[in-house]
């Protein structure tokens, strides 16, 4: 799991491993209520990632991983999202 902060919206921004979802699962929490997003553009599942939040491009950035079936694959691809 991995959290960033968009000081823009002022919410918290969650991805996640989730064994019941063949993407890394992305959750917003604002002051008062968690909310699962789905973005367009979603990696599949991986743990030991990073996240961060560019705050001139207004996007977040996912970095690498590895993969959670056989393997162990290391991932070192950049998924970015916005809002």
């Amino acid at each position: 799991m991995t959290m960033a902060y968009d000081a823009d919206r002022q919410v918290v921004i969650v991805q996640a491993y989730d064994s019941g979802s063949p993407y890394v699962s992305t959750w917003e929490f604002t002051t008062t209520d968690w909310v699962r997003k789905y973005p367009t553009t979603q990696p599949p599942p991986r743990t030991f990632l990073a996240t961060c939040y560019d705050t001139v491009r207004r996007e977040t950035v996912m970095y690498g991983g590895q993969n959670v079936g056989l393997g162990y694959t290391v991932y070192g691809d950049t998924w970015v999202t916005s809002p």
